[in-house]
């Protein structure tokens, strides 16, 4: 029993020692996660949420009073921040199929993802409320 207390502490210490090292001596798959960003809507999580609020158009006003569904829609944020290939791929009805389409064209450039520092293209899907 002593022996495992002792092993198990060691790893412990071994683990903390090296999470300690320099970035330098990381394996370079690590190193590129490290060194890597997420695509992002400019300002963020949150006022994505406001701008496809904002930009949300329903069928009719029943539909705005009840949880009609969800689109989901897919795309590429391109190295300068465009957003490209926009397709749904889960849909709902041809009319809120469209409109999450739309709301996706609408948006503004995206601050694009980086690996290793430099720009690189991102596939997102992104579900849409309705």
């Amino acid at each position: 029993m002593k022996s495992v207390a002792l092993l198990l502490c060691f790893s412990f210490f071994s683990v903390v020692l090296w999470a300690q090292k320099d970035n330098e001596d990381l394996p370079e798959a690590l190193k590129a996660r490290l060194n890597s960003t997420q695509a992002e809507f400019p300002g963020g999580f949150e006022k994505m949420k406001k701008f496809i609020e904002k930009q949300k158009r329903y069928a009719n006003k029943s539909d705005e009073k009840f949880h009609v569904g969800v689109v989901a829609v897919s795309f590429i944020v391109e190295k300068d921040g465009q957003l490209d290939s926009v397709k749904v791929v889960q849909p709902l009805t041809e009319y809120y199929n469209n409109e999450s389409m739309r709301i996706i064209k609408a948006m503004p450039k995206w601050k694009p993802a980086t690996q290793n520092g430099k720009p690189a293209r991102t596939q997102f899907t992104f579900p849409i409320k309705f």
